[in-house]
């Protein structure tokens, strides 16, 4: 869930967050596709191996600490 106090843009495979502590960006692998809904960022696996699996939580961690640290840092 993204929280109000940060935006969040995707333009082709990026991510930029912003928030009132910083800013933050991220390019996604060609593995994974990224689509914001309400509130919330869906990261979804293009395939379902072993590295695309494996990619996609490492992601979903990444930006969610992404947005966690240009709220709070």
């Amino acid at each position: 869930m993204v929280p109000p106090t940060v935006s969040v843009e995707i333009k082709d495979k990026k991510v930029f967050i912003k928030g009132k502590e910083g800013e933050f960006a991220i390019e996604i692998p060609k593995q994974l596709s990224i689509e914001k809904t309400d509130s919330q960022l869906v990261i979804k696996r293009c395939a379902d191996n072993k590295m695309a699996r494996s990619l996609h939580g490492l992601y979903r961690s990444l930006i969610n600490n992404g947005i966690i640290g240009v709220e709070r840092l």
